[in-house]
């Protein structure tokens, strides 16, 4: 515990760790501002709670409402919330309120602007004072989840910042234009900022969905949040019949399809509260 502790300390020392503006820091090799959003992904999920990869050293704090998005057919639908109940350096357990269950492929997505980040100090300094004063009354203080994959991310991201360096992406850290929606990868983690309109989503597209009509499925993680993001603004829940078929048969027997459809507008309205600028 203490040779953590004092890894930490070496590294703030070793870092220099003024940082001069409050509106923006780097997160996972990108410049991150109010206007980004966060996402992770479930390392467990089991029934109605769960543990996502991301912690206090990326901003969560218990008590936190994160939205639960779920790949389906290329698309991301609006599952329900999960609020936060136990968060470690680079991890945090929630439950899920929703009338689903969690499923292992789902993400969560979570406003920038709502972050514990923006307090004037590098990453390793806020994540080292955390780390020193949060107590949990089971296990003491939090080292359990500063593992040294953490720490270099912490302290690559400072050292971006401390030489005023806009990285949009470095595949080392966070490897993903290509990581497609079907499929992630529980070790992805980021964050993106929006299009301000579908036309502008093009800045967003891989080659390969550039190629793809709007109403096409995505295949690229990111563009897939930027489209829930627009969409979830607009009130809109596009799903296929196959898909609320699908999960019809997780409800009641009795359900039906418009049951699941208003389910999800009642999601979507909810994550809208969360994730759109107040």
């Amino acid at each position: 515990m203490f040779r953590t502790l004092l890894m930490l300390l070496g590294m703030t020392l070793c870092l220099s760790t003024v940082v001069t503006g409050h509106d923006h820091l780097h997160f996972r090799g990108k410049l991150l501002t109010f206007r980004h959003y966060v996402y992770g992904k479930f390392n467990s999920a089991a029934g109605r709670s769960g543990t996502v990869n991301l912690g206090y050293a990326h901003g969560l704090m218990i008590g936190q409402e994160l939205a639960v998005l779920r790949p389906a057919e290329g698309k991301l639908l609006p599952m329900g919330v999960l609020r936060l109940t136990d968060v470690r350096a680079g991890d945090a357990y929630g439950r899920f309120e929703s009338d689903y269950t969690l499923d292992s492929e789902d993400l969560v997505l979570v406003s920038a602007r709502d972050l514990n980040l923006w307090r004037g100090r590098s990453r390793i300094d806020q994540v080292t004072l955390d780390t020193l004063y949060i107590r949990s009354s089971q296990r003491g203080y939090d080292t359990g989840s500063l593992s040294p994959e953490l720490m270099k991310e912490l302290g690559h991201d400072d050292d971006l910042m401390n030489r005023r360096v806009i990285a949009r992406n470095i595949n080392a850290i966070n490897p993903l234009p290509d990581q497609p929606i079907v499929k992630v990868d529980r070790t992805v983690r980021g964050a993106f900022r929006p299009a301000n309109s579908m036309e502008g989503l093009d800045l967003f597209l891989s080659p390969h969905d550039k190629e793809l009509a709007r109403d096409q499925p995505t295949l690229n993680l990111e563009t897939g949040l930027a489209r829930f993001v627009l969409s979830n603004a607009a009130g809109r829940v596009e799903v296929s019949p196959e898909i609320l078929q699908s999960l019809t048969h997780h409800l009641s027997e009795d359900a039906k399809t418009e049951d699941v459809r208003q389910i999800l507008d009642d999601n979507n309205g909810r994550i809208r509260h969360l994730i759109q600028p107040r």
